[in-house]
């Protein structure tokens, strides 16, 4: 066995903005809100060196775009749910071993001072 087949390595996309209709209360329906993601990619991603091709890894423009489609042409009541949905749709269509999710809501209908509420997943196959 090549030290390669026991490697784990590690993509991250941070900081996707995006504005979107997410909440349990329908002001958050009507009014929106921004969401950041995070999102970190578990894998052998230890491909040739010599093969220095887009192709031979995990396209993070299509990550960005499957996490975008979901966070902004769906909706759920909480940002737990959508965290997971993006998770399983990254292991469904993408070559990697574990994800880790974390949505970011801004400025949350909670009454008081606060910045965000985050909800983080990690799913392995």
């Amino acid at each position: 066995m090549s030290s390669t087949e026991n490697s784990l390595d590690i993509l991250r996309i941070n900081g996707m903005r995006f504005y979107a209709y997410h909440g349990a209360f329908p002001e958050e329906e009507k009014l929106g809100g921004l969401y950041s993601v995070d999102i970190e990619l578990e894998g052998n991603f230890s491909y040739d060196r010599t093969r220095d091709e887009l192709k031979r890894t995990v396209d993070l423009e299509e990550v960005y775009r499957t996490t975008e489609e979901i966070v902004c042409e769906r909706r759920f009541n909480l940002i737990e749910t959508l965290a997971e949905e993006i998770a399983e749709d990254i292991l469904e269509n993408f070559e990697v071993e574990a994800v880790t999710v974390m949505v970011h809501k801004d400025s949350p209908p909670i009454p008081g001072m606060v910045e965000s509420v985050e909800a983080e997943v990690f799913r392995r196959r």
